[in-house]
């Protein structure tokens, strides 16, 4: 395990707890964490997980402006949900444009188990965009795509990034439940005033 990793693991962790905790503050380490990450993916020929941690470094800067004013009249943006049926177009456009991100690595020289980084990354993006419009089902999506990136990163030996997946499993179910709880505070507060 280099600095790299060590670096990337610990920034990503930092980010997480935030994230879960709610604080635009979250996004700062992720930018950190994200950008120490695509070095050491592209280094080991994951060509999609190097850009979708350089995707996450551009989130974040839109993330920190969402959560804190993308709100109604500038003001804090609160957590809410989807209607059951935009996963069934989520899912069906997600799956889609991983198909055509596997398509497109027949071109990419040195490029390990497209099929499988083009699905987690994907599906990492569309939970992150969720994360960002605090979307509670956006933990939902990131953990499904992290349960894809343990067995990814375990083919490479990569064991830091799969305790780390393993970790953003538990810490994604903890986010959901602590989110849902939240998101139920903000309606009876909604619905009393």
């Amino acid at each position: 395990m280099g600095y790299a990793e060590w670096g990337a693991t610990i920034f990503s962790l930092i980010y997480l707890y935030y994230a879960i905790k709610n604080k635009p503050i979250c996004f700062i380490y992720g930018i950190i964490g994200s950008g120490t990450w695509a070095y050491v993916s592209y280094g080991g020929h994951y060509v999609f997980d190097a850009a979708l941690q350089v995707f996450y470094i551009i989130i974040s800067i839109i993330g920190i402006y969402r959560w804190k004013f993308g709100g109604t009249n500038r003001s804090e943006l609160l957590i809410t949900e989807h209607k059951p049926s935009s996963h069934f177009y989520i899912i069906i456009g997600g799956s889609l444009a991983a198909y055509l991100l596997y398509w497109s690595s027949q071109f990419i020289e040195l490029i390990d188990q497209p099929l499988l980084d083009a699905f987690t990354t994907v599906f990492l993006i569309v939970g992150t965009i969720l994360l960002i419009e605090r979307k509670l089902s956006s933990w939902i999506y990131l953990i499904i795509a992290d349960l894809g990136c343990i067995y990814m990163y375990s083919l490479k030996g990569w064991w830091l990034f799969v305790g780390m997946m393993v970790i953003y499993v538990v810490f994604g179910i903890i986010g959901y439940i602590s989110w849902r709880k939240e998101k139920a505070i903000i309606e009876r507060a909604l619905s009393s005033a």
